[in-house]
């Protein structure tokens, strides 16, 4: 007898909404389990961060920011 199999990583979308006061991209427009996304924070002069929030669905995920710079 032969089980034959295949596994495939779970990808997820990823969707920024856009803003008039700046930018934020990211380095992949799809991500799997266990992989770094990094946005990129681009404001327009005269404007900063003022708050940025990751959800995967209801669930916020944690950032980590090097310089102008976040991962997930």
């Amino acid at each position: 007898m032969n089980v034959e199999h295949t596994f495939t990583k779970n990808a997820y979308e990823l969707n920024i909404k856009s803003s008039s006061k700046g930018t934020i991209t990211a380095d992949k427009e799809t991500y799997g389990y266990k992989d770094v996304v990094t946005l990129t924070i681009k404001p327009v002069e005269g404007y900063v961060l003022n708050e940025i929030a990751v959800k995967n669905g209801t669930t916020k995920l944690e950032l980590k920011k090097v310089n102008d710079k976040y991962t997930f």
